[in-house]
């Protein structure tokens, strides 16, 4: 008796996982329907594999083979935001999510970065807003706090691991929004020169970290002279590599920018973050492009 009790309890907790999951893919199962599945499948596996214009080329035959469905609207914007070309995430998210807001679980907050991106701020609000009512942390605070909570308050509200870290993402974009609104209705003066051939160069440089006695800048660059020449396989441009250039007092210019030396650069992604105050130490992150992106931080 004992063992047929224990036998009914299990298959009961069985059954409501499956009614549960099944009730958590149904929009997306309904969505999916009416597509070529072998398609569909190779432009997912394209995507989870980080090749961005693979797939995109994937969801967009899809598209042209079924254009009003939401699912692949959405795919395409993910795809587009991917390739940092915002304008078209926006286009294409906001297509789909107008007509289905449970295209995906976490449609809001993708949509929400995009606007971001193209400086739609109250608008990035209104979508994050939302998400944050989806999130198991809106129960005791349904506006989205404007500081992050102690670890403990999170821990006794018995959030996993993964929520407790996206509470944390959303008030600090919330944050970073309200910000950037102020930010633009109370603009400084501000003189922007072009630097020079001796720091730019025709490909893309960023990422300038200047030394407290503004006297050394270090930045990243995607050059073709890349330490091991080779490109990254996901967006097609050179792997970034850490570069370095020092104010030369006597012309009063900076000299020529060039590879930092020593064992910093690899035949991988390498990109400066920080210098230090103190102007002897820098923070730097690396990049390994395999067949996962991992991503490490160093201090030098």
């Amino acid at each position: 008796m004992k063992a047929t009790l224990q036998t009914v309890i299990l298959l009961f907790f069985v059954t409501v996982i499956q009614f549960a999951n099944a009730q958590q893919d149904t929009t997306k199962s309904v969505l999916e329907k009416g597509l070529d599945q072998y398609k569909l499948q190779k432009a997912k596996h394209l995507l989870y594999n980080y090749d961005y214009e693979g797939a995109l080329i994937a969801y967009e035959e899809l598209y042209t083979e079924n254009p009003d469905n939401l699912i692949v609207q959405y795919r395409i914007g993910q795809v587009h935001y991917k390739l940092r070309d915002y304008v078209s995430a926006v286009k294409f998210m906001g297509m789909a999510i107008e007509k289905e807001p449970e295209v995906d679980k976490e449609a809001f907050y993708e949509y929400t970065k995009a606007l971001h991106r193209i400086g739609k701020f109250d608008e990035a609000q209104t979508q994050l807003e939302i998400y944050w009512k989806t999130l198991k942390a809106s129960e005791g605070s349904p506006a989205i706090p404007n500081e992050v909570p102690q670890e403990e308050s999170l821990l006794a509200a018995k959030l996993g691991k993964a929520e407790n870290d996206r509470v944390k993402e959303v008030i600090l974009m919330n944050k970073g929004l309200t910000f950037a609104k102020q930010a633009i209705e109370n603009p400084y003066q501000v003189t922007i020169d072009n630097m020079g051939t001796d720091i730019n160069s025709s490909f893309d440089d960023y990422g300038a970290s200047i030394s407290a006695n503004e006297k050394t800048i270090i930045f990243t660059a995607r050059r073709p002279d890349t330490k091991g020449g080779a490109a990254d396989p996901n967006d097609g441009k050179y792997m970034e590599d850490i570069y370095i250039a020092e104010w030369n007092e006597e012309e009063g210019k900076w000299n020529k920018a060039e590879t930092i030396k020593g064992r910093l650069n690899t035949e991988y992604h390498d990109a400066c973050l920080s210098i230090r105050l103190m102007g002897n130490e820098f923070m730097y992150i690396k990049i390994l492009v395999k067949v996962e992106v991992e991503k490490y931080m160093f201090l030098s």
